[in-house]
């Protein structure tokens, strides 16, 4: 008995052992087998990674991206390129993609990686949509890792790219300004004819998409017991002496990239390219700009006969010259220009960076025929030129009123200060108060007070004028001649609180923590217009830790003026509770929101913060985001930050992102608290349509937005802002920011 109840467990054991084994050999399936060569672990790092390759999931997708081309290894780099040019789920994810241009930058002098950005430089602009966000960023990303390998192969494609028009094109220029080559052969001659092979034809097809390689032929086979013979490399000319070398024929966008490279060995080409032959072609135009650029002094003396040309672009080009150059000639170059419609613009931006004050009356005939944008120019440029007879005329304009007080309180011309002071006294009150916000810039701009400016703020203060209550708010506490608590007194009204809030934001946090109290009721449902303008106090750290952390969070999540402010908060008040709505708002359709989470997890004590901003980075296609998480990633301490911030100081198209990143590799770097700083003041007006003030948010350079409160008349004076690019956006507060 105990001999056949033995022989039944061995049998029992078998079938097991066999049945287990076929159902691995029917589920599994065949395998590919581990690539030959390397240590252990990078075999088994690489059989890892390529199974994530093909995860259904993409943030599994995404870490097979970043495990193989963290590996380095011949075979990892192999089977990441395999995978993105086949037509696997991973080569469809675009964002897939990009970590892969990303990270495979440091290996780009390998011939495969280098045909796999080219690739990624000309499909961005031909196969898919350049307006999308992701096709752009894969596009400039390539063509910067392209400029950071730096080898004759890289350079001859990227300069065959830049040789064109169109997205690609703009791409290459790019990045060879932000990485310029070491000299200039490859823009200046044509490559020898073994490397002119390897590139692909200007404008013609494209490679195959992915999964189009499939229906190639496939190679024949080798005899059996040969070895296939290896292709030997065809040895490289390297041509040294100018005879052996052709030179290149340079287009307008080539020319324009010399101008911008600054290298003073390209004066010789460009002068070739101008001639002496008459009339000047557009090249010749192009060229002259560039010499300019370069500070050849010599070009204004062959550009001055093409002021009498009838082609006025040609005449704008010589206008443009003689401007860079500081030629005497420049006015009535400039003044030639912006007769004619096809070429004002341009000369408009010249006129403002010459500021001739014999400019002043031809712009002042022009500009009743101009509109927009192309006005408000104008009238900035009159003041530059200290035309303040001409912009005092306007300074009650419905809608170059705004730029005409922006003119005379930045002008630092004598004249514009003596129309200030005499407008100080105009009996009529809208006028008036026009005059005294001009004061106002003044006095932040330039430090230069006007002698009446102070007998009247103490008039506006005691107005009945609601508006020249907000504009007497406004300088008493951005000037400093009182604090924000006392430009409040006991019951401010809204357009007190408007006023005086934003001239606390050039003060600091100490004058920001006044508005405390009135924000502390806020509704976080429907604030009221008060609270939304005494929301200044959230970007002070202390005035924000007062305010219940739930209130923040409701805030941040309905939208708003107020959102941002909130949402910066919350990371660093957060003890893991609301984690997950707080990491939300980081994949929010609102930038301004996604960008204050970024910041706040710059300070937040949870160490998975770091792994959060970098994954974050990985998918974000707006760059104020992109500034805010490098930021953010400056100001920690975890190793995590390390691969962010090397590849965006590397590859990332926004020059403040690069910048950015590289001073946070030196040592962690501590976010400063207040975002504004004395830099520039202006004047806008926002149409209320008789009704009271909308609340809006001013959105900053860095991406963070504050809240802002116009006056009842549609006035907003906003001083202290940071140079680069703002924005002033009206938003309905109670739109939601995530989905």
């Amino acid at each position: 008995m105990r001999r056949t109840g033995l022989g039944c467990l061995i049998a029992a054991a078998s079938l097991a052992v066999a049945g287990q084994a076929s159902a691995q050999a029917i589920s599994g399936g065949p395998t590919a087998p581990l690539p030959a060569g390397g240590s252990l672990l990078d075999r088994t790092a690489v059989a890892k990674g390529r199974e994530l390759l093909y995860g259904p999931f993409e943030e599994d997708r995404r870490r097979g991206v970043e495990r193989l081309a963290a590996s380095g290894t011949p075979q990892a780099v192999d089977a990441l390129l395999e995978a993105l040019e086949t037509g696997s789920v991973v080569a469809r994810d675009l964002d897939a993609r990009l970590l892969a241009v990303r990270l495979l930058q440091g290996h780009g002098g390998r011939a495969d990686v280098r045909k796999f950005l080219v690739r990624e430089l000309a499909e961005g602009a031909a196969r898919r949509d350049p307006a999308l966000g992701i096709s752009s960023l894969l596009r400039q990303s390539a063509a910067l890792a392209l400029a950071r390998a730096g080898d004759p192969e890289s350079l001859n494609a990227l300069v065959t790219a830049a040789a064109q028009r169109g997205p690609a094109g703009e791409a290459a220029r790019a990045a060879l300004v932000a990485a310029p080559p070491v000299d200039l052969d490859r823009i200046l001659f044509e490559p020898p004819p073994d490397e002119a092979d390897d590139l692909p034809p200007p404008g013609g097809e494209p490679e195959p998409f992915p999964g189009e390689e499939g229906r190639k032929p496939k190679p024949k086979k080798p005899a059996a017991g040969k070895a296939p013979a290896k292709e030997k490399e065809k040895p490289r000319k390297d041509p040294k002496t100018p005879a052996e070398r052709t030179p290149r024929v340079l287009s307008q966008p080539l020319i324009t990239l010399l101008g911008d490279l600054g290298d003073v060995r390209s004066i010789g080409p460009l002068r070739a390219e101008i001639g002496g032959s008459r009339p000047p072609s557009r090249t010749a135009a192009t060229a002259a700009v560039a010499l300019a650029k370069l500070g050849d002094a010599g070009v204004a003396t062959l550009v001055l006969p093409w002021l009498d040309e009838t082609e006025p672009r040609v005449v704008a080009a010589a206008a443009e010259v003689l401007v860079i150059l500081g030629h005497a000639k420049a006015p009535a170059a400039v003044a030639k220009a912006l007769k004619d419609d096809v070429t004002r613009s341009a000369a408009l931006e010249l006129a403002g960076d010459l500021a001739s004050p014999e400019l002043a009356v031809p712009i002042a005939k022009i500009l009743p025929k101009l509109e927009g944008e192309e006005a408000a120019r104008a009238v900035m440029a009159l003041g530059r030129m200290g035309a303040a007879d001409e912009i005092a005329k306007l300074i009650e304009h419905e809608a170059l009123g705004p730029a005409a007080i922006s003119a005379l309180g930045q002008s630092a011309a004598p004249a514009c200060a003596k129309a200030i002071d005499a407008g100080l006294g105009d009996p009529k009150p809208s006028r008036r108060r026009a005059f005294v916000r001009a004061a106002i810039i003044r006095g932040l701009v330039l430090a230069e007070e006007v002698p009446g400016l102070e007998a009247a703020l103490a008039s506006f203060a005691k107005s009945k004028d609601a508006s020249d209550h907000e504009t007497a708010a406004f300088g008493y506490v951005a000037l400093g001649k009182a604090t924000a608590k006392e430009a409040l007194g006991d019951k401010p009204s809204l357009a007190v609180v408007a006023g005086a809030a934003r001239g606390a934001l050039i003060r600091g946090d100490g004058e920001l923590e006044a508005f405390g109290p009135i924000f502390a009721g806020v509704d976080a449902e429907k604030p009221s217009a008060i609270a939304t303008a005494a929301g200044v106090v959230l970007l002070s750290r202390e005035g924000a830790d007062r305010i219940p952390f739930q209130k923040l969070l409701r805030l941040a999540e309905n939208g708003g003026p107020l959102a941002a402010l909130a949402a910066r908060a919350l990371p660093r008040r957060d003890d893991g509770t609301a984690r997950a709505r707080v990491r939300a708002l980081l994949e929010g359709t609102d930038p301004t929101v996604r960008a204050a989470v970024a910041l706040g997890l710059g300070e937040a004590t949870d160490p998975a913060s770091a792994s959060v901003l970098a994954e974050r980075y990985d998918l974000e296609e707006d760059e104020r985001v992109r500034r805010a998480i490098v930021r953010a990633l400056s100001a920690r301490t975890e190793v995590q930050r390390e691969r962010v911030l090397k590849m965006a100081a590397a590859v990332d198209p926004d020059g403040d992102v690069r910048r950015f990143a590289k001073m946070g590799l030196l040592k962690p770097r501590e976010i400063r608290e207040n975002a504004f700083e004395p830099g520039l003041a202006s004047m806008t007006r926002v149409e209320t349509g008789g009704a009271s003030p909308p609340a809006l948010r001013l959105v900053l350079p860095s991406g963070l937005a504050v809240p802002v409160v116009p006056a009842p008349d549609g006035g907003l004076l906003i001083g202290g802002i940071p140079f680069g690019r703002s924005s002033l956006e009206a938003s309905d507060i109670t739109e939601g920011t995530t989905r």
